[in-house]
């Protein structure tokens, strides 16, 4: 799996650049969003990682043109020196997934890519992005936020406790079915989109629904990032929806189970 790490600071693109390799994984380095669009379509990538101030195009510019275009392959993470409301709403306006503080601990952006690797997810939630933009136009544009992003460990425990007081009430065998786990993600998403209200609660919607899967201890859990993979069409599915809105055991193929 390759990472293409973009920024127009040598030194800081060697320092994680070498993290990255320590991790076992193939890093590019490029110095700015022109070369990256070359790369993009010259390699096959799994994760992007940019700096957003940038001399020649700003690592905002390279992801939009790179939706522009159809061009778009995997995750973006932003990196940014900036913490503001304004600077990940530009992000999010223009297609980043995830957001780090340029300089910050090492071990944490290591932690982000793991996740974006194994996810499944193909970028952030369109549901999910929309309501962090929302969230984040109501605050004031100078206010402090990327050092805020964060899981909310309160979140998930609320949400889990709902959804397993359903599943104790299905049948045993509930879950081996790709229905039953489609029904499951979209009860799982409609209860955190119902109790997130923060930018940081939206901008972690993907790790929270993945700690609840986990949080089941049950085999085909595992099996999470390959729906993740493919979230947002069986977000429209009228059984994710409908198991969503009015709970587990409500719909048609549950009740032929």
């Amino acid at each position: 799996m390759t990472i293409l790490l973009i920024d127009d600071d040598p030194a800081i693109a060697r320092l994680y650049g070498a993290a990255i390799q320590k991790r076992g994984f193939s890093v590019k380095l490029c110095s700015g969003g022109r070369e990256a669009l070359e790369l993009v379509r010259e390699r096959h990538l799994a994760l992007i990682v940019s700096d957003v101030e940038m001399p020649d195009m700003s690592g905002h510019a390279m992801v939009t043109h790179l939706l522009e275009n159809g061009l778009r392959p995997c995750p973006i993470l932003f990196l940014s020196a900036n913490d503001t409301a304004q600077d990940m709403l530009r992000g999010l306006e223009c297609g980043g997934d995830d957001f780090l503080l340029k300089g910050g601990d090492l071990a944490h952006l290591m932690d982000r890519l793991a996740f974006w690797l194994i996810c499944g997810f193909r970028g952030l939630p369109r549901t999910a992005r929309l309501n962090a933009i929302s969230a984040l136009e109501s605050m004031s544009p100078i206010e402090p936020v990327l050092g805020q992003i964060k899981n909310d460990p309160a979140l998930i425990d609320h949400v889990f406790e709902r959804l397993h007081r359903e599943i104790q009430s299905m049948p045993q065998d509930y879950g081996t079915r790709l229905i039953h786990r489609i029904e499951i993600m979209g009860r799982v998403a409609h209860l955190l989109e119902e109790s997130s209200e923060s930018p940081s609660q939206w901008v972690r919607f993907p790790d929270a629904l993945h700690q609840i899967f986990r949080k089941l201890r049950a085999p085909w859990a595992a099996d999470i990032g390959i729906l993740c993979r493919y979230y947002d069409v069986l977000c429209q599915d009228p059984r994710f929806i409908h198991a969503g809105e009015t709970g587990l055991g409500t719909t048609s193929a549950t009740q032929e189970h």
